[in-house]
């Protein structure tokens, strides 16, 4: 990513500014959860509830308690999109996708080449960092300016850093979505 900024900012003169956002998902504290028995209980549940043969076939030993047997007379579950949406409403999100680390950094063209502007900003978790601030005149190249009705270069907006956070917030839901999917009911190879 880095390499990239500065090919952008670099090579292109219609680029004024490269933001870099770092998304890490933290695997050990989703394998801590995976491990417990209530995060067991609810994918046992959606194995049996939703699950397709193939998924309950390769699964259902992983997910059941240690006191359970649960028969391997499986009934495949009808696919339809009362039940996908079943599905999204019941997931725990924890279960299946581990807490995000999620910050940014903003690459301006400088003097001497790259240069990050401030700090780099935490979205999740939160913190009280500063939200960067965007200049129009990096949104839009030089050569669009006069084309631009009442253009002010001075003009600047903070990045709603609350409204990143909530759409990266309904992000992961969708790709726990997306593994619960892939778990319950797995392609055929």
């Amino acid at each position: 990513m880095l390499v990239d900024k500065e090919q952008w900012l670099l090579g292109s003169k219609e680029v004024n500014v490269v933001i870099l956002v770092s998304i890490k998902e933290d695997k050990e504290a989703l394998s801590e959860t995976k491990a417990t028995e209530a995060s067991r209980r609810r994918v046992r549940s959606l194995l049996i509830d939703f699950g397709s043969t193939k998924g309950k076939v390769l699964h259902m030993k992983e997910v059941q308690g240690e006191d359970e047997d649960i028969k391997e007379d499986f009934n495949e579950v009808v696919s339809d999109r009362g039940m996908y949406q079943e599905i999204r409403d019941m997931i725990d999100p924890d279960d299946w996708i581990g807490p995000l680390n999620v910050s940014l950094e903003v690459w301006e063209r400088g003097p001497s080449g790259p240069q990050r502007q401030g700090e780099r900003t935490q979205i999740i978790p939160k913190t009280d960092t500063a939200a960067p601030v965007i200049k129009i005149t990096d949104l839009f190249p030089g050569s669009y300016y006069e084309n631009l009705q009442d253009f002010d270069a001075s003009r600047t907006r903070e990045m709603d850093l609350d409204r990143f956070g909530h759409h990266l917030k309904q992000a992961r839901k969708e790709v726990a979505r997306d593994r619960a999917l892939d778990f319950l009911r797995p392609w055929d190879d």
